[in-house]
């Protein structure tokens, strides 16, 4: 079933008349629920943030411990650890909250005792299961994007719900079942990330080719109805991008090679400006007139240019260790919370409103060890 594609133009400017005008007051979290391991994905729906990752177990700010395996939520404007707390049997890698359902994909094959592979959905007013909906992908799913009447699918799967659809593929939520009009020809690797807005769907991860064109690898977009490559859209970024996110007219995509840098793209993939770090980037959002970029890195170069191994290139740099934040023109912001651990930060998400972010990753401190706030990290 074809949809009208000036859904995703209304959609991307309804989006940008509401962003708040700017974000991230303080570099120390607000006191909140914390996780006994990495939290991998974050999603709001309103003050409510869900929580998915490799934890059995929350920490609540007074002491008290509650079993949450892989899923939970919290009250992002108190830190509460909220009641929601659904059978897991295995990691959630992503999350994603579109028109009164949360969706949740990763390694799990059961939820609530039943079959439920891969991917799941909840209802958001009451927090149960929805059983109704089984659309099973033959291997796992890292990205999730709801647009309109459509779940965008992203991942490692060669099908879903029985049909041969490899690494991106389109569900009709007006039914539940795979979109077959929707037809990209991703080739090789895996489908990270997936985004919407300025009438395409776009893609990121570690594929080598789009419709057998390597020209368009790492980074590319489609036509939302027909899945048809956007040769319009030409990038030629060639690294591993897990993460993207969109602010105006800008496409902003984290790589993870030797060193990182997060590069903000124009509407004909041309790069503006990239900001440079000496360890991969795995996670950004944006807010207003800041970004936020999440990774294993411990400095950022103040010039924005880097080497070959991640140094930067005239040797001046910044300590930022595993988050910090930029202006929309890259200028670095002063915004320094110094998180631990050696992986960092897996996944940033903006506030719908205020201007706040939610921070998952394997941190479990930050301000040089002096808050503990281990998983999940909410910055006002």
């Amino acid at each position: 079933m074809r949809r009208l594609t000036t859904v995703f133009a209304l959609v991307a400017v309804l989006a940008m008349t509401m962003s708040p005008a700017s974000a991230v007051e303080s570099d120390s979290p607000m006191p909140s629920a914390a996780f006994n391991s990495d939290v991998r994905a974050v999603a709001y729906d309103g003050d409510r943030v869900f929580v998915g990752g490799d934890f059995s177990s929350s920490r609540t700010t007074n002491g008290s411990y509650f079993n949450r395996n892989y899923l939970a939520a919290v009250n992002s404007s108190n830190g509460n650890l909220l009641g929601f707390n659904p059978s897991v049997d295995g990691r959630v890698l992503a999350l994603e909250t579109h028109q009164g359902y949360l969706y949740a994909s990763g390694e799990f094959r059961r939820v609530n005792g039943v079959s439920m592979p891969r991917l799941a959905r909840f209802d958001l007013e009451t927090g149960e299961l929805d059983e109704d909906f089984r659309v099973v992908p033959s291997a796992l799913v890292y990205g999730l994007k709801g647009s309109g009447d459509r779940l965008y699918v992203g991942g490692q799967f060669a099908s879903i719900d029985g049909v041969q659809q490899p690494r991106l593929a389109a569900i009709d939520l007006t039914d539940n079942s795979v979109d077959t009009d929707f037809r990209p020809v991703v080739n090789g690797g895996s489908v990270r990330d997936v985004d919407a807005a300025h009438g395409r769907v776009y893609l990121s991860g570690a594929f080598l080719a789009m419709e057998g064109n390597g020209r368009w690898a790492t980074l590319a977009a489609v036509d939302p109805d027909t899945g048809n490559l956007d040769r319009s859209f030409d990038p030629q970024v060639r690294a591993l991008i897990r993460k993207i996110a969109i602010g105006g007219d800008t496409i902003y995509a984290t790589l993870d090679a030797r060193g990182g840098t997060l590069n903000a793209i124009d509407l004909d993939g041309k790069t503006k400006w990239y900001s440079a770090t000496d360890g991969g980037i795995q996670a950004v959002a944006v807010s207003g007139d800041t970004v936020m970029i999440g990774g294993h890195f411990e400095e950022v170069c103040v010039d924005r240019r880097s080497g070959p191994r991640g140094e930067c290139v005239n040797g001046t740099l910044a300590d930022r260790r595993k988050l910090y934040a930029v202006d929309t023109d890259g200028e670095l912001l002063p915004f320094h919370p110094d998180a631990d651990s050696v992986v960092g930060v897996w996944d940033i998400k903006p506030h719908p409103s205020n201007g706040s972010f939610a921070v998952g990753g394997a941190f479990m401190t930050f301000n040089q060890g002096q808050v503990f706030q281990r998983g999940l990290a909410l910055f006002n």
